[in-house]
């Protein structure tokens, strides 16, 4: 069997992304878990076409993710233990490399985005349930996971498509303006 080079990239995201959130849901921010995170987003960064798209998605995708999970913490959603002591460091080293995801291993998403919603309304509140079980944080509550089920319900097609966007207009602008170094 012959892997080709998109299948490889593919397969490499999908596991440093896993192991880059079993590391910091299991270890919190430990020096082999920052290592891992950098060493993820510096694949992709090297491996990933376009020059700008790829650092605005990871700004975009990272401040984007920061910003709601604080929204959601200081509104008491995840339970006062995380509204008191804030959103955990973790957490937010994980939204850069979930950036990474976006046009690699769920690019197939970006054209599939009702079944993105449904996936992101499972996988999303899914995922913050594992991690907060893991991590022997406070239990999330029914209702805490079913307002992060439309919360991923509305944010993953919208970060698909932006996702798609910048790629794709990169690519007509430096075929409109030619290649610059």
């Amino acid at each position: 069997m012959k892997l080709d080079v998109l299948t490889i990239k593919l397969w490499v995201n999908i596991l440093a992304y896993q192991l880059c959130w079993w590391l910091l849901v299991c270890l919190g921010v430990s020096a082999l878990s920052v290592v891992t995170v950098i060493l993820t987003v510096g694949f992709y960064l090297v491996t990933e076409s376009g020059r700008w798209a790829k650092w605005a998605m990871l700004l975009v995708v990272t401040l984007t993710g920061i910003g709601c999970d604080s929204a959601l913490a200081y509104l008491g959603i995840y339970g006062s233990h995380w509204q008191e002591q804030g959103i955990a460091l973790w957490l937010y080293l994980l939204w850069p490399v979930f950036a990474t995801l976006l046009n690699v291993s769920l690019k197939w998403f970006q054209n599939h985005l009702v079944i993105a919603s449904i996936c992101g309304a499972i996988g999303g509140p899914s995922s913050y349930w594992a991690g907060a079980k893991l991590a022997n944080i406070a239990q999330l509550s029914l209702s805490t996971l079913l307002i992060l089920a439309l919360v991923w319900l509305v944010l993953t097609p919208i970060l698909l498509s932006l996702c798609r966007f910048l790629f794709r207009f990169e690519t007509v602008a430096n075929k409109e303006g030619g290649e610059q170094c």
